[in-house]
């Protein structure tokens, strides 16, 4: 494009779940001079109310890393839309955490009114300063456990070789830090899940969503409700990319296509137990069925490598238009192996690849392989985006919206055990 004097190129564009980073081309029409310039945009900022400090955390880190390894580091450009609330918490953030890790300390209000000299209400709402504090304790205490593409067959290596003390292993160590972090929720912030009306809904009473981060149906049937037990969780490249839901109850299986339906998913993913409990889900003997206000045609029916089959399902309802959905099940009795993980991210990249619509993910709780198997996906695709990955941190941003993901030390485990194998098997694909 061009502005004024100025021609505008856009050169290479990363999309994360929470933010873009856009290499873009200036070139002066007059002088003919040529500068690269790098934005760093933030997408994960609400209209109303403040980002998850996680989320802003991980951005900044990002930004500080290029910064700092570029030839020319000038001043960084803050800006929003008034250039006050959310550009003054950033710098805020920014600044103060250099200046902690200078000086060991940090006096948040003297800093805000020394901006605020400068452009009046930098960090403009409460809400904004608290964030900040957040924002500053999680920098602060945030450890280095990212590893690069070159270097994770080495560290995986020195995994399994260590025979020290367990409680004092690499992945002990993240694995109590991730049991630390965890949010905790009281009784108030689960009130649709316990109504007396959904409560019997739930196949694990104490795996549940909360209200703030509930899934709801939009186009529930007459007598039924909006719950379901499910939760958005983010991909790598965006803020919703996975529903994860419970295997459905024979009661709940109107409420799981509904969902499908309502949330426009064209890919499942389900872990079974074992292969009866594939009728939960849909019909493994007939070619169409139908349920509530849904009919479902079923075909393509196949077999893939280690118990994983697959179909396509087509879901239509009256004056509604079909949906062609993938659906792969894989059966697994506890977790899966890390093969079946491989495959299953093979089997799903090429529709993930060439669609923006979530991929569905169902375990027995909604809960268990659900957040190893998002992790795993999201672990392929920032080692192909960002040649790195952070296990730990994908892990966490998992827990923000079910803290029941990774129970279990052995499934954290599995994320580190399942990317070893896929790096040194194939190549990989940033299709998540």
């Amino acid at each position: 494009m061009t502005c004024d004097n100025l021609i505008l190129t856009l050169l290479t564009e990363k999309e994360r779940a929470a933010y873009i980073t856009r290499e873009i081309q200036v070139v002066d029409k007059k002088t003919k001079e040529k500068r690269c310039i790098i934005q760093y945009h933030f997408t994960a900022w609400p209209d109303h109310g403040t980002p998850d400090p996680l989320y802003l955390v991980l951005f900044h880190k990002h930004v500080i890393s290029d910064h700092t390894s570029t030839e020319n580091n000038g001043p960084l450009l803050v800006h929003c839309s008034a250039g006050i609330g959310r550009t003054g918490t950033y710098i805020g953030l920014d600044a103060l955490h250099e200046e902690g890790l200078a000086t060991g300390f940090v006096d948040v209000v003297k800093f805000v009114k020394k901006m605020r000299y400068s452009r009046m209400n930098m960090v403009q709402t409460p809400e904004q300063y608290v964030c900040l504090h957040y924002a500053l304790l999680e920098a602060f205490t945030m450890k280095d456990t990212n590893v690069g593409k070159e270097e994770f067959g080495t560290i995986w290596q020195k995994i399994l070789s260590d025979k020290g003390p367990a409680n004092r292993q690499r992945l002990r160590e993240e694995f109590k830090m991730l049991e630390a972090k965890k949010s905790e929720h009281d009784k108030a912030q689960y009130i649709a899940a316990k109504s007396t009306e959904n409560v019997k809904k739930n196949r694990n009473k104490s795996i549940i969503p909360t209200d703030n981060n509930r899934l709801f149906l939009t186009s529930y049937e007459k007598g039924r409700t909006d719950y379901i037990n499910a939760v958005q969780a983010p991909s790598y490249t965006k803020f919703v990319g996975y529903l994860t839901t419970q295997l459905p109850l024979p009661d709940t299986k109107v409420d799981f296509w509904t969902m499908i339906r309502d949330h426009n998913s064209s890919t499942i993913v389900v872990f079974l137990n074992d292969t009866a409990e594939a009728e939960l889900v849909y019909s493994t003997s007939k070619d169409s069925f139908t349920c509530g206000k849904y009919n479902l045609t079923i075909s393509n029916r196949g077999k893939e490598d280690m118990d994983i089959s697959s179909c396509k399902v087509v879901l239509s309802k009256k004056d509604d238009k079909p949906r062609d959905i993938a659906l792969y099940l894989a059966v697994t009795k506890g977790l899966p192996d890390p093969q079946v993980l491989c495959k299953l991210v093979t089997l799903i990249s090429t529709r993930v690849s060439m669609s923006n619509d979530p991929v569905t993910v169902v375990s027995g709780d909604g809960a268990k392989n659900c957040g190893v198997f998002c992790t795993f996906a999201n672990a392929v695709s920032s080692m192909t985006i960002d040649n790195n990955a952070n296990i730990f941190q994908l892990a966490r941003l998992l827990q923000l919206r079910r803290t029941e993901f990774f129970a279990d030390f052995n499934e954290y485990r599995l994320c580190y055990e399942a990317l070893n194998l896929y790096l040194e098997s194939s190549s990989v694909y940033a299709n998540f």
